[in-house]
């Protein structure tokens, strides 16, 4: 059995909700203590490995479970609250202007994603990754905000 764990990367912060997503590169760094917490969570079914990360690195790892395009609740308990699928693909590595995002922008912005908007509300958010790593962000390019983070391919037996 192999298990492949994509990036996730937080994408806009606000006061108590992040968004988040798992992406398609190997440009975003996949930090071994989440790593290593999402595969105790798919191996053995324990999540104390998660329980036991930062905010930023729960966040991280609830996304890579998850998949998608993540919204998530970071005050007092982190949560995931709500994930969709999007097509919609981004460009990394362009420069940003460092920017505050708000609670308020941050659910404007996924209601129009969630309403089928997806450019429109993922270019209210668009600026610079907040974690792992400092990369600009914005829509277009060619960097897909993947569906699944963890996959996990089991070895099929090869008769001759």
């Amino acid at each position: 059995m192999v298990i492949s764990v994509r990036p996730s990367a937080l994408l806009a912060e606000g006061e108590c909700l992040v968004v988040s997503a798992v992406l398609d590169t190997d440009r975003i760094p996949v930090l071994g203590h989440v790593r290593e917490a999402v595969l105790g969570a798919f191996i053995d079914r324990d999540d104390d490995l998660i329980e036991g990360l930062s905010v930023k690195d729960k966040i991280l790892a609830y996304t890579m479970i998850y998949g998608g395009l993540v919204l998530s609740y970071k005050c007092d308990i982190v949560t995931p609250i709500s994930r969709i699928h999007v097509g919609t693909l981004l460009e990394l590595g362009v420069r940003s202007e460092e920017r505050i995002v708000s609670d308020s922008l941050i659910l404007r912005a996924w209601a129009l994603i969630f309403k089928g908007r997806e450019a429109e509300g993922l270019d209210l958010l668009s600026g610079e990754i907040i974690y792992p790593t400092r990369l600009g962000w914005r829509v277009g390019g060619d960097v897909r905000i993947a569906p699944i983070g963890v996959e996990v391919i089991r070895g099929q037996p090869t008769h001759l």
